[in-house]
């Protein structure tokens, strides 16, 4: 018997589906999906903000103590014997009396970073760079350095941004790498900022303090500040998308407390008058 030919199969090309899956969205369906993200996020941040301040208020100075072993040791410092780190403490020791800070070993550490700054680290470390100690002139300036970041020990903000950074490192490793990960990162990153500003406008209050208690007057106060402001403005973009205030408003706001608080305002001592 002869063979059939064999059936040659041709799939019929198809010009419509009902899959919808690659239609455009619509804007007010996209509307829709950022309104509801952006929702989500601020309720996170809240939420996450309420955990870490839990978390900061709860923090012993046993456990705080513990926690600094986390600073990785490239921003830990040195305890160097020099005659500038010893008067540092000397300044140090004597406003954590004024102030009876919680019971942790305040310390002055040097930095080998090219920056000027310093920063507060759990369990009482105040790490200062060497290039900030070049930029001081007058023993008020650097007391005030030294009292605003005393202030964040005092507002517990090293142990706020400890707990917070770990929350939100958390969630946003868990969102992975997606659109809703990016816009809520963006969220993040803006709402940090001015987060982090608040932080150092109540910290230097706290700094204005303490050079008034332990100098009689609050001469000095803005003298770091007006360095890094050398007669000009930042735009009101630059200073909402910075981790600190501009220079100038923080010279602005100090000048204002000054006055207001009748503080007086006189000659400062040299840092260096051996020079």
């Amino acid at each position: 018997p002869r063979s059939a030919s064999p059936v040659k199969f041709v799939p019929k090309r198809l010009e419509r589906t009902a899959d919808i899956s690659g239609s455009p969205a619509s804007i007010p369906e996209v509307a829709r999906s950022v309104v509801a993200v952006v929702a989500l996020a601020v309720v996170a941040y809240v939420v996450l903000g309420w955990l870490a301040g839990v978390f900061a208020s709860h923090v012993s100075p046993e456990t705080e103590r513990e926690l600094a072993r986390l600073v990785p040791p490239s921003m830990r410092g040195r305890a160097v014997d020099s005659d500038e780190r010893r008067r540092a403490q000397q300044i140090v020791d004597r406003m954590v009396a004024i102030r009876q800070l919680r019971p942790l070993d305040y310390e002055v550490r040097l930095l080998e970073l090219p920056a000027a700054n310093a920063i507060a680290l759990p369990g009482g470390g105040i790490a200062i760079t060497e290039a900030l100690l070049e930029e001081i002139d007058t023993e008020e300036e650097l007391a005030m350095v030294l009292g605003h970041e005393l202030g964040h020990f005092a507002n517990r903000d090293h142990l706020r941004g400890l707990g917070r950074g770990l929350l939100l490192a958390g969630v946003l490793t868990l969102l992975g790498q997606t659109e809703l990960a990016s816009l809520a990162r963006s969220f993040v990153d803006v709402a940090e900022n001015r987060y982090s500003r608040r932080q150092e406008e109540e910290a230097d209050v706290i700094g204005l303090e303490l050079v008034e208690a332990l100098y009689g007057h609050a001469g000095g106060t803005t003298r770091f500040f007006e360095k890094m402001n050398p007669d000009r403005r930042s735009s009101r973009l630059a200073s909402y998308f910075s981790t600190h205030p501009a220079p100038h408003a923080r010279i602005e706001r100090l000048n204002l407390l000054i006055a207001e608080r009748g503080y007086a305002v006189r000659v400062e001592s040299d840092w260096r008058p051996s020079e």
